[in-house]
């Protein structure tokens, strides 16, 4: 498929073929295979086809440990839709009891706009944060507190939103480097949100201080994340 000779692909007739062979016979192959795939997906910066992978291979678990740290920042680009189409397919019933798996519920729920699933899967992921340890816990508290300014954001609740963006400012900051991939987007994503909420407030020189903060830090990336740039622009 490219000129360097690295890249191909199969028939699909014969892709499908293989398939069947592998499931009739070493079925039980199936499940290390994605996995193995996932993991190269993931080194070489292909978040959506790790979470593909994973989900092939019903790894929930995984699957939500790698959206929570990596993948989730794909809710704020354009991949959102197919991150979105891979997280439809964890079993809901799962975030009863596992809070990452809550947690990356919730951020299936803010991807399609449904502030109804946000609320009851951050209120699963809250009942049982405890079963989570170090930096493991210090990791969802973050991304939870972000995803609660987003709550705040659908109820029109400008003060909660930007209550809970500082608050999420706060533990991401308190992160040791690289224990959070997708930390640069969360922040920013957590800037804007505390920025709007301090704006819609009255709050209007404080507002363009944190807008025009997370604007330096978005400069030369907008691309990977244009709907975060999009709202700082226009907020300014």
């Amino acid at each position: 498929l490219d000129s360097r000779r690295q890249w191909y692909r199969y028939h699909h007739l014969f892709a499908d073929l293989l398939r069947h062979r592998l499931e009739t016979e070493s079925p039980e192959r199936s499940r290390d295979l994605h996995l193995t795939a996932a993991r190269w997906f993931a080194e070489h910066d292909e978040p959506i086809e790790a979470c593909r992978h994973l989900a092939d291979a019903e790894a929930w678990h995984e699957l939500a440990r790698y959206v929570i740290r990596c993948a989730g920042a794909q809710m704020l680009g354009v991949q959102r839709h197919a991150l979105t189409e891979v997280l439809r397919r964890m079993p809901v019933e799962l975030a009863l009891e596992d809070p990452e798996i809550a947690t990356a519920a919730v951020v299936s729920s803010y991807a399609e706009y449904d502030a109804s699933g946000m609320r009851a899967h951050l209120a699963q992921a809250r009942s049982t944060l405890d079963r989570l340890a170090g930096l493991d816990a210090d990791i969802t508290e973050a991304v939870l507190s972000a995803l609660d300014a987003v709550v705040a954001r659908l109820d029109s609740d400008a003060e909660a939103q930007a209550t809970n963006a500082a608050r999420a400012l706060t533990f991401l900051d308190r992160l040791p480097p690289g224990a959070l991939p997708a930390l640069p987007a969360y922040r920013t994503g957590a800037q804007v949100f505390l920025a709007m909420g301090t704006l819609w407030t009255g709050h209007f020189d404080q507002a363009e201080e944190v807008l025009t903060r997370a604007q330096d830090s978005l400069r030369g990336h907008e691309h990977e994340v244009p709907a975060l740039a999009v709202d700082i622009h226009g907020h300014l």
